[in-house]
């Protein structure tokens, strides 16, 4: 009887927490679901790589509960339910482009397309559902985060219902927040020009219209107008458009490097601005005195013909070259240029470590890599006749980092962003300008 009763208490207590547990999964919120683009995607027991709980297929559902959850080194994660368990699925699945998170929403959207499509995935070779016209209303039922250009517009996916039940993904640059039609964009003129802010600037939100606020939209979402160009400043304008004989030009801005953050729109009188139809000239006049004009004209042709002088930074460069006579120079961030016998060149693009690998007097460039928050690339460049040669060039799985030995480099690539863990090592020595791997780590008399 005895035994029995203990039976009993260790079934009920099983049973109890196997309650609890879908009870407590039942009560997490839902905040978003993933679109799944590839198969046998992993789900982590926890915001860390040790253990595999369930793989995500195609066409699974993978509700989102929690967002940006940071782990112990500089990844982030997505906290899921997925087949009733609760795991993680890194953040670096979705800048993979293996999945993509889309946000609940409940809110209305209006077309501002003459006729936006609707598509079974948020992608542009998804299949067409449907279409609805410019100035129809649709219910937004979920936003992408990923931000991606379409056309001249920097924007997400979202995922849309119209009032006759279609239900399908549109992209974002074609629906307006704003249920305001005062704000849709006018049929500008396409330009390439800039403009110089000559007196406090009043910025609109369409030609001739009412002064802009922060609420108005911008291409990552409202205005952040203390970022936009003051007196003095000088700006790229796409757009022009003429209003009752005034011609007003359109400012705007996104910050899309690893997505969309900081933007603004806006539209500003001819009144208050210089107009510049080439930059280099007029910067190069007005702000030019104390450089070269030599070394200014290298520096425009490799500027895509646009170098605005006002702003540009020259710092003299620490890189060296075995050969006498060179004086390097970064220009604009990672930008190196030459003077050599009195001219001016342009050597390539090189941001990370000065080390002299080879210790042949030339320096080399490195620099590591990592897939946790955003990916970056680690690479290898060298000095090649006159010019930065990139010889290697690895988007990690998650980090790679470098170590300079006797005449070699070490490339220590980890797969779980522990950088303190010693990783996979592998050899390479620099020869004749080529990145040759070594099948061991070279002893100190074999270099």
């Amino acid at each position: 009887m005895n035994l029995f009763y203990a039976l009993s208490l260790i079934v009920s207590f099983v049973m109890i927490g196997t309650c609890s547990r879908k009870e407590k999964i039942e009560n997490l919120p839902r905040i978003g679901e993933f679109y799944i683009y590839k198969s046998a995607l992993p789900v982590y027991e926890s915001a860390d790589r040790t253990k595999i709980i369930s793989k995500v297929n195609v066409g699974d559902k993978v509700e989102i509960v929690e967002s940006n959850i940071p782990d112990k080194i500089k990844g982030f994660w997505y906290k899921v339910i997925h087949t009733d368990k609760v795991g993680y699925i890194p953040l670096s699945e979705e800048t993979s482009k293996n999945l993509v998170a889309f946000l609940f929403k409940s809110e209305q959207g209006r077309i501002t397309a003459s006729s936006l499509r609707i598509r079974e995935t948020p992608d542009l070779t998804g299949k067409v559902l449907g279409s609805v016209p410019k100035g129809t209303i649709v219910q937004i039922l979920s936003q992408g985060l990923v931000y991606e250009k379409i056309d001249d517009k920097f924007d997400t996916w979202m995922k849309i219902k119209t009032d006759e039940g279609v239900i399908g993904y549109s992209y974002a640059g074609y629906i307006s927040k704003n249920l305001d039609p005062d704000t849709d964009e006018v049929d500008a003129t396409r330009i390439s020009a800039y403009v110089e802010i000559i007196e406090e600037p009043k910025y609109l939100v369409r030609p001739g219209g009412r002064d802009l606020t922060d609420q108005d939209p911008a291409p990552c979402g409202t205005n952040s107008m203390g970022m936009m160009p003051g007196v003095g400043g000088i700006h790229k304008t796409e757009f022009k458009y003429t209003e009752e004989g005034v011609t007003y030009y359109k400012i705007e801005y996104a910050e899309d490097s690893h997505g969309c953050y900081d933007s603004y729109r806006g539209w500003i009188s001819e009144k208050q601005v210089v107009y510049i139809d080439d930059i280099y000239k007029y910067t190069s006049q007005k702000y030019g005195s104390e450089y070269d004009k030599a070394f200014l004209d290298v520096i425009n042709e490799n500027s895509n013909r646009e170098l605005n002088v006002k702003t540009l930074k020259v710092e003299p460069s620490e890189f060296k070259v075995k050969e006498p006579g060179y004086t390097f120079y970064e220009v604009q961030y990672g930008r190196i240029y030459y003077k050599y016998k009195g001219n001016y060149y342009y050597a390539g693009e090189g941001w990370g470590d000065l080390v002299d690998v080879n210790n042949d007097g030339t320096n080399e460039i490195i620099s590591g890599g990592d897939c946790a928050c955003m990916c970056s690339e680690a690479r290898v460049t060298v000095w090649n006749n006159g010019k930065l040669e990139t010889i290697f060039n690895e988007y990690p799985e998650a980090s790679l980092r470098w170590e300079v030995g006797n005449n070699y480099l070490t490339a220590i690539r980890s797969a779980d962003y522990d950088y303190e863990s010693k990783g996979v090592e592998t050899y390479y020595e620099i020869k004749n300008n080529m990145l040759n791997q070594l099948a061991k780590k070279p002893s100190k008399a074999s270099m």
